[in-house]
């Protein structure tokens, strides 16, 4: 990951998608939870808006770990 090391936003950025991805395929609330915990000003502007929506959509994210059957597609 070289190219990480050019660009401290763009490594933050990477370091947070690849976070989500983790949490969502472990279907883990307490890491969801830790991921909620970082404040969105720390994060890059793009991924601010990803912070505010995961946010406001935390209880069905959160249902969708627990009813893993009952789903209309993949999070």
């Amino acid at each position: 990951h070289r190219l990480l090391s050019f660009d401290n936003e763009l490594k933050r950025a990477y370091e947070y998608y690849q976070n989500l991805i983790l949490v969502i395929a472990h279907r883990s609330k307490k890491e969801f939870k830790n991921l909620l915990a970082i404040k969105w000003t720390q994060l890059p502007q793009a991924l601010q808006k990803v912070q505010r929506t995961l946010r406001r959509h935390k209880q069905e994210i959160y249902n969708s770990f627990k009813y893993d059957t009952y789903t209309n597609g993949p999070v």
